[in-house]
């Protein structure tokens, strides 16, 4: 369910928007989800066949799900390890 929204500048490789709205939910294990208005807006074009992402006609290479769940796990494990600055609290994950 969303319940905050946010309007903030935004920087995602080449695309720069100074007034870019985003809707705020808790989605766990992950920093964003890039809706289809946003890659219609901004012209991002997702290509299963090759495994590519394009931005504004540059290509990038899609991690693998073996490469995203690999990378999910170091960020979890980092979540959990933080260690504690002189007065600074703990960060734990859920």
């Amino acid at each position: 369910m969303i319940n905050y929204g946010a309007r903030t500048c935004l920087e995602l490789g080449p695309i720069i928007d100074s007034d870019a709205y985003l809707d705020v939910v808790n989605i766990d294990q992950y920093d964003m989800i890039i809706g289809t208005p946003f890659m219609h807006k901004h012209k991002l074009v997702l290509d299963f066949d090759h495994n590519t992402l394009s931005i504004q006609g540059t290509q990038l290479t899609m991690m693998t799900s073996g490469q995203e769940d690999l990378m999910l796990a170091k960020k979890c494990v980092l979540r959990v390890c933080v260690p504690r600055s002189e007065g600074q609290q703990t960060r734990t994950s859920h």
